[in-house]
């Protein structure tokens, strides 16, 4: 599948016919496991012949200096929880226990209580210029493009997502309506982060740059169209136009949320968004958004994981293809993947029957 990978996505996204529906899947461990376990083959993009490969930025967890300052500010982190890149605190995953979700660890806000921006910045936060992060990506690229493979950069938590992990939602977006400072700098700093990462992308020369926050829920938007439009939008913009200036030559921008995010779409088309994921169908109507937008974005997932991949058959995954496939024949630009990772409830027998039904399709 792989001999024509890149030229098909790249048909695909002109609306040029392409060869076949372009495939990707993201698996949590115990799925991969899985894969292993079946198919013997421990990569699961060579197992399954997936027409993408991600890489991302490698930072540094200074996990003794975030420990040290969140002591010295007074900060309880929960016993156990593991300290990440930038003070992040998460809950470890039991992997034992295959009815929790191992792609989503519990979180808790450790900046929640910072009162002052003095306060925020006395924090080890690290030089998001600094490009040791970004030593192996050239190669990587270079590697996933010879196997004729799209090279994805990875930064779908651009800005509101990490800041939002850190500082807890109720207190960030009290922080931006109220024109606090803590919102705006954390904002500010992951904004300027993803601005230098999707440099170094461009530089390594991926394929496909995958900004992205988490803004909708299951009944629409997570905040208002206008609180979106005033906070989080001109940050998005400023990071797409880093791409338009860094790119030496054309890199596709996909834009990924969870929810129902119908309300921004216009925004997104005019912001020169490409692609939109996960378009999880049981909150975003596929038909309607598809019907009205297929001439202006890429539309990359639409299998779902709160429904057929879980608890439907065989058979509902093949019939879910089969109508993808259709609109592909109509015209439209679809990516054909799980609108999440794979969860280990997900049977096996599905996940080969969304293999065979993508390799089977006819465009």
């Amino acid at each position: 599948m792989t001999s024509f990978s890149r030229d098909n996505f790249e048909r695909m996204l002109q609306r040029r016919h392409p060869y076949r529906l372009p495939f990707d899947i993201a698996f949590t461990r115990p799925v991969n496991d899985r894969v292993l376990e079946h198919l013997g083959i421990g990569d699961p993009v060579v197992a399954f012949d997936l027409d993408f490969r991600a890489v991302a930025a490698q930072y540094k967890d200074d996990v003794a200096q975030w420990r040290a300052a969140y002591s010295e500010h007074g900060i309880a982190i929960p016993a156990g929880y593991d300290i990440g890149w930038c003070g992040n605190a998460t809950a470890p995953i039991d992997r034992s226990e295959s009815a929790q979700a191992h792609h989503i660890p519990q979180t808790f806000a450790p900046l929640s209580a910072i009162s002052s921006v003095n306060d925020l910045k006395s924090f080890p936060w690290p030089d998001v210029q600094d490009d040791k992060a970004f030593d192996h990506l050239a190669l990587q690229v270079s590697k996933i493009q010879a196997e004729e493979r799209v090279a994805m950069g990875l930064i779908e938590s651009t800005a509101f997502d990490p800041a939002c992990s850190l500082r807890g939602l109720d207190a960030l977006v009290y922080d931006l309506h109220e024109g606090g400072e803590i919102g705006n700098w954390l904002l500010d700093f992951f904004t300027a982060r993803s601005i230098h990462i999707v440099r170094q992308f461009c530089k390594a020369g991926v394929d496909v740059i995958r900004l992205g926050d988490d803004v909708g829920t299951q009944r629409g938007m997570l905040m208002s169209v206008d609180f979106w439009r005033q906070h989080i939008k001109p940050r998005l913009v400023s990071v797409i136009k880093e791409i338009w200036n860094s790119q030496t030559r054309r890199v596709a921008i996909s834009y990924s949320s969870d929810g129902d995010i119908r309300a921004i779409l216009p925004d997104l088309v005019d912001m020169g968004i490409d692609i939109i994921r996960p378009m999880p169908p049981e909150c975003m109507p596929i038909d309607e958004v598809i019907g009205q937008y297929r001439s202006q974005l890429a539309f990359w997932g639409m299998i779902g994981t709160q429904s057929v991949m879980p608890f439907g058959t065989p058979e509902d995954i093949d019939g879910q293809v089969r109508h993808l496939a259709n609109w592909v024949r109509r015209g439209a630009s679809i990516i054909v993947s799980p609108t999440h990772a794979l969860e280990p409830d997900v049977p096996w027998d599905n996940v080969s029957a969304l293999a065979r039904a993508v390799r089977n399709a006819r465009l």
